[in-house]
């Protein structure tokens, strides 16, 4: 392969021949391993300086001319550079014939860093997950041991009550499970996705529920019906949990304290009709 093409690569490239010692590098591979030539005719091991935790080196672990005579590739590893940087390194042993002495290897790395933002995600992830689970856990746990333990001195109202907040967060467990599987099988390309129009405001009116239910924080919910009090695209279809029922628009006015609805043209706190 031309050198010209070897440094087009995106990954650093080093061939070391049959003596063990380099024969070509391309661009990326200089940059990466800080070399000041081409770093041809040197050994293999001088020009990898890569280490691991132990501070044991790539050829010397891995040593590629040695182990069994069916051996064609060192699997992809996790390596140090002298400055501390990660790196992905991999390799192919080639052989002229099956069983015969390596001829060529091969050796190519790649920087760590996207894989590290990976496993980040991934912990914070597992964290966010674990701390969903723990919140309705830690409630259902707490009323069960309290009625556990003081049944006899608990009125009707108290024991329902707190049976009702039980009921409540294990089916925010549920939930909550369920939307792991879902995680799992968009991952896996198991799962089907049906477009149909549906109410924005039921969606909404869920999801602000649901984040109410798990903070202490008051939030507010407002949405504005159309102008001409028709129904906007969407409105008195069916709901994924409640099939066949019809919404008309969302009515005018104050409902509780957390949720709002605002007439269109009218600012809050003015008392006017904006022209």
């Amino acid at each position: 392969m031309p050198q010209r093409a070897i440094d087009a690569m995106p990954d650093g490239v080093v061939l070391a021949g049959p003596d063990g010692r380099v024969e070509l590098t391309n661009t990326e591979a200089r940059r990466m391993l800080r070399l000041d030539g081409d770093g041809e005719g040197l050994p293999l091991d001088e020009v990898l300086a890569l280490s691991d935790q132990d501070g044991n080196g790539w050829v010397q672990l891995n040593d590629p001319y040695g182990g069994l005579v069916t051996r064609t590739a060192v699997p992809e590893q996790s390596w140090l550079l002298p400055d501390g940087t990660e790196v992905l390194v991999a390799a192919r042993l080639h052989r002229p014939a099956p069983r015969r002495p390596i001829d060529r290897v091969a050796v190519s790395l790649r920087s760590g860093r996207w894989r590290a933002r990976l496993d980040r995600d991934r912990s914070d992830l597992v964290a966010t997950v674990a701390h969903e689970l723990r919140s309705p856990l830690t409630g259902v746990r707490g009323f069960v041991h309290a009625m556990l333990n003081r049944w006899e001195k608990l009125s009707d109202d108290q024991k329902r009550l707190m049976l009702t907040t039980v009921a409540a967060d294990a089916d925010r467990l549920s939930r909550l499970i369920a939307e792991l599987l879902d995680v799992a099988r968009i991952d896996t390309g198991r799962l089907q996705f049906h477009s149909r129009p549906v109410d924005l405001v039921v969606l909404t009116e869920r999801a602000v529920e649901s984040v109410r239910q798990s903070t202490s924080r008051t939030i507010s919910f407002e949405s504005d019906p159309s102008p001409d009090g028709a129904r906007r695209p969407g409105q008195g279809r069916a709901g994924p949990d409640q099939p066949g029922r019809e919404r008309g628009p969302p009515r005018r006015g104050r409902r509780d304290g957390d949720r709002r609805t605002r007439r269109p043209g009218v600012r809050r706190g003015d008392g006017h009709r904006r022209g």
